[in-house]
């Protein structure tokens, strides 16, 4: 289920991130709140280095552009000031994310 985070506490998203069968997110608290608790996790990585900002676990799955296809990858920027133009983003094909969760379910 969708669920806007917005308007529950952090006490209240840690009980339903506790209910999902699986937690997809971006580089952000939610992956690593989801991690800490057990719920597997399928994070989406733009600009961060995974290597350094992604939760630990044996149920964490990345989706990130490897370094090499974007030369200015990890930039650790919120903002874009390449002109790739977020690259690190618009690249990513959601469809390998898509098989490892049809898999992993």
């Amino acid at each position: 289920n969708e669920m806007d985070i917005i308007s529950v506490s952090l006490r209240q998203f840690i009980v339903e991130l506790a209910k999902c069968r699986v937690f997809i997110g971006m580089d952000s608290g939610g992956v690593h709140l989801a991690a800490a608790i057990g719920t597997p996790v399928f994070g989406i990585y733009g600009t961060m280095k995974t290597a350094y900002s992604q939760p630990i676990g044996d149920q964490v799955h990345v989706l990130a552009l490897p370094d090499v296809e974007v030369p200015c990858r990890p930039c650790d920027q919120y903002h874009c000031t390449n002109s790739l133009h977020q690259r690190c983003l618009k690249d990513l094909s959601l469809d390998p994310l898509m098989e490892q969760i049809k898999s992993y379910l």
